[in-house]
């Protein structure tokens, strides 16, 4: 016979408010890298493409994030703006 454990895990329904700060924290970090990577190599993406792909890839992020239902330290960082 085999015993199961199961993992208990943190899950959350997220606010309108928390879901808004995720994006923004989100939304950081892809710009801080897309920026990071433009400028090594020398301005090829442009600053519309960095800034539409910051929203697109903020906004799937934080759809994926709030489907896991899961409190993560991104939660906190987002609780601390």
């Amino acid at each position: 016979m085999s015993k199961h454990h199961h993992h208990q895990t943190k899950s959350a329904h997220f606010s309108t408010k928390h879901l808004l700060a995720l994006f923004v924290v989100y939304a950081f970090f892809i710009f801080v890298i897309l920026t990071l990577v433009d400028l090594f190599a020398l301005g090829l993406l442009g600053f519309l493409w960095i800034t539409v792909i910051t929203v697109v890839g903020a906004a799937i992020a934080t759809f994926v994030h709030a489907r896991q239902g899961q409190v993560t330290d991104v939660d906190e960082m987002a609780d601390k703006l």
